[in-house]
């Protein structure tokens, strides 16, 4: 990944948005980079993360994904050996603030032995268990502490639920998710699991894993992509973001459809779509106020939300990723913001997946390969992994990517808080990538990786007071976060 001429957004994660004249924070910049060890390939594909509350309670990430023949990160844990050819894999790293390093706690996996296992999206429940989905293929085997494993018995490619104790690293309970085929999860304040993907637009289950509701797929929905649901009981709602058209026809739209919680009943559906151009889906999340983000990227010009062209256009016809904002009473786009502009008609950005911050700062991962401009600072790259973080007004806060001549994708990131973010994917080639200062050597097999953005233990919190009564905050926070 080339970095020609790059400069890195460095200013501080704000941003408090209420009727305050302070604002505070601290420079956020990689800090921490593994990757996954021993013989055979990995990729994460999701990735949670809780912040430190105390000295007892560190901060705490959990990525999951595939891998084959061995897997190993860090030093801590024995390495895991795969039954067949790829089995899910489930790992738990815990921050050490005395030495500022990650340690691993535990590894669990999908074994395998008829096939394929992926671990494809994990969510977490208010109640200390992790929730997660999947595939695998014929036969599933998650092993328990002191108990006799789960085994799940499938047909082909089948889909599974499962809960993991984070505390003690275990299993708790598997089982199958008939007739679809899970890509994406998310738990509400009270427990409850929705899940979509191809075969079903949403199946919500109860905290035990009891099946509440299944909605099938709308005629000319291609597939499901995210769900997002809202936390507090003054938010009811469920969201699914995927494609619509048909098999074979690159003239591709997005969707994005509010369910109610209780019932799955929809009640509005939401069309992202250009002129001669095709998109794809790239995350979904809400924010504490309920608002909606939604991530997508095209190749076309003029996108529109419910036929409401977006403010935000490149200005030329490449591959661009796009930050939209939708209010939830209908839907409709609010604000929007291009993550970066191509300069050159080769371009390729693509968004993978965000997450959303208390203060509602959103973080999207990205792949991106050529030039693109983002406040008037270009960033080149060739196959990079990048995090472009948004304020909750719109503003671009920074843009912090890979660099190295090796590829690597960024497929999720975690917004623990305002000064934790953990980017995950996976990264192939013989050169070392670096994120900031901290090198990753590779090898010619995809490795996983997990990168962490944090500040300094040791760098001190800046406060800036608005003390004149005429300006306003929202212009305060657009000055300090394009410094």
């Amino acid at each position: 990944m080339i970095a020609a001429s790059r400069r890195s957004f460095l200013v501080a994660t704000i941003l408090i948005v209420a009727l305050s004249a302070t604002v505070h924070g601290r420079i956020v910049r990689y800090q921490t980079a593994i990757r996954s060890l021993a013989n055979g390939s990995a990729t994460f594909r999701t990735v949670d993360a809780i912040p430190a509350r105390d000295e007892a309670n560190p901060a705490r990430v959990f990525t999951g994904g595939f891998y084959s023949d061995q897997f190993q990160i860090g030093t801590t844990v024995p390495g895991v050996t795969s039954k067949n050819r790829e089995d899910g894999i489930l790992a738990a790293l815990t921050n050490d603030p005395e030495t500022e390093t990650w340690e691993t706690d535990w590894l669990l996996t999908v074994d395998c032995e008829g096939g394929d296992a992926v671990i494809d999206d994990i969510a977490m429940g208010p109640d200390g268990l992790l929730v997660v989905g999947g595939t695998f293929e014929n036969l599933a085997q998650f092993e328990r502490e002191g108990q006799n494993p789960v085994v799940l018995n499938g047909n082909g490619l089948t889909s599974f639920i499962a809960l993991a104790d984070i505390a003690r690293g275990t299993w708790v309970r598997a089982q199958i998710a008939p007739e679809m085929v899970v890509r994406s999860v998310a738990v509400d304040g009270e427990g409850t699991i929705f899940v979509t993907g191809p075969g079903s637009l949403a199946r919500s289950y109860s905290a035990s894993l009891q099946e509440l509701w299944n909605i099938e797929e709308p005629p000319g929905t291609l597939y499901p992509h995210d769900i997002a649901v809202g936390i507090g009981e003054d938010q009811p709602f469920v969201y699914v973001q995927g494609v619509l058209g048909t098999q074979g026809n690159n003239d591709l739209d997005v969707f994005v459809v509010q369910l109610n919680k209780a019932s799955g009943e929809t009640r509005w559906n939401t069309r992202i779509s250009s002129l001669g151009g095709s998109e794809r889906p790239g995350g979904l999340a809400v924010d504490s106020r309920g608002n909606l983000r939604s991530a997508v990227s095209s190749d076309g010009l003029g996108l529109t939300v419910a036929e409401t062209p977006v403010k935000d256009n490149p200005t030329q016809a490449a591959r661009h990723a796009h930050l939209l904002f939708l209010e939830p009473e209908e839907g409709k786009l609010i604000n929007d913001r291009l993550l970066g502009n191509s300069n050159e008609p080769q371009g390729v950005m693509e968004p993978h997946n965000l997450d959303i911050d208390y203060a509602g700062n959103t973080y999207v991962a990205v792949s991106f390969t050529g030039g693109y401009q983002l406040k008037d600072v270009t960033q080149n790259g060739q196959e990079d992994a990048a995090v472009v973080a948004v304020d909750a007004l719109g503003e671009p806060m920074r843009f912090v990517d890979s660099n190295g001549s090796s590829r690597a994708e960024g497929l999720t990131v975690a917004a623990a808080d305002r000064e934790l973010q953990v980017l995950v994917g996976g990264m192939q080639g013989t050169t070392p990538e670096f994120f900031g200062s901290v090198p990753l050597s590779l090898q010619q097999e995809e490795r996983a990786y997990a990168a962490i953005l944090q500040a300094e233990s040791t760098q001190r919190a800046w406060i800036l007071r608005n003390n004149d009564p005429d300006r306003e905050l929202g212009r305060l926070i657009r000055e300090i976060n394009q410094t």
